[in-house]
């Protein structure tokens, strides 16, 4: 490979301002007997391979759709999102597109401070259980009651 001196340097910068291709600059130096590389070239002006692509995936009718999905039932994961859109529009989204979208809507994600202790599944059965407390005759005297949020407790001491 061949390094561009300055003579070079003003030759390329001329036929750039022309509007030559690298491709054609690498062909007008081969037939000169120089070798220098598109790479070299591209280098030489810090411009970026140019990078194909088709058009995204995230339309924006699936756009609108992530955020009909969200504002019907803000709990939906980012998962039964995928495979609503997957339904309806036939196409695979990833996780992190759907999140991204859904960031670049507004929504904000964050964990609850206090989980509930029952979850729904486990309605029906806490349900059954109550009942039979309750045909059996507890009193509950000797309970502590709570709400339905998990109470954390925390320990200070000193480092001694």
């Amino acid at each position: 490979m061949t390094c561009i001196n300055i003579e070079r340097s003003q030759q390329v910068c001329v036929m750039r301002a022309h509007g030559k291709s690298t491709r054609e600059i690498q062909e007008l130096f081969a037939s000169l007997e120089v070798e220098v590389s598109q790479s070299t070239l591209r280098n030489h002006f810090q411009e970026k391979t140019p990078i194909r692509s088709g058009p995204g995936k995230l339309q924006h009718n699936i756009v609108t759709a992530i955020e009909n999905a969200t504002k019907a039932d803000n709990k939906l994961t980012a998962h039964c999102v995928k495979q609503k859109i997957q339904a309806d529009f036939g196409v695979s989204l990833g996780l992190s597109s759907i999140r991204k979208a859904r960031r670049k809507l507004g929504w904000k994600y964050g964990r609850t401070r206090f989980t509930h202790m029952i979850r729904d599944h486990n309605k029906e059965a806490r349900l059954r259980q109550a009942l039979q407390w309750i045909e059996s005759g507890e009193t509950w005297h000797d309970v502590l009651f709570t709400d339905e949020a998990t109470v954390a407790l925390e320990h200070f001491a000193s480092g001694k």
